[in-house]
């Protein structure tokens, strides 16, 4: 499958971002109370993020649950967001990795935050050629 037809089967546009780019995040589990664990940052869109943390904190989250992901420092233009509330829709563990991944949908999320990271995303994509 080309690779527009994979992008286009997705419901919202998203930027990457690699360990390189080093946007760390905290992250609070609303559910189960707790102590914060640090993320990595992976991908935003209009309708999530996706995140990486270490394989140890599976015990902390699980599919459904609700989270807090505090502090992150995207690159500008979008610039840092204070927290946002999401939920876990699923989580990638692979059993020979020491990290496991999880996609969040936004929950009660600003409109003036959607149109702040829909800008970000088009940007994003231009400079990677791949603005559509």
């Amino acid at each position: 499958m080309a690779e527009k037809e994979q992008i286009d089967k997705r419901r919202n546009r998203r930027a990457f971002f690699t360990f390189d780019d080093n946007i760390d995040v905290t992250v609070v589990n609303m559910d189960n109370g707790k102590e914060p664990f640090p993320a990595t940052l992976l991908s935003i869109s209009v309708g999530g993020v996706s995140i990486t943390t270490g394989r140890n904190r599976l015990n902390r989250v699980k599919a459904g649950d609700h989270l807090i992901i505090k502090d992150i420092r995207t690159p500008n233009p979008l610039g840092p967001i204070d927290q946002v509330e999401t939920q876990i829709l699923y989580i990638l563990d692979d059993d020979h990795s020491v990290r496991i991944a999880m996609g969040c949908e936004f929950q009660n999320i600003p409109d003036a935050t959607k149109d702040k990271i829909d800008d970000f995303v088009d940007e994003r994509l231009k400079e990677m050629g791949l603005a559509y």
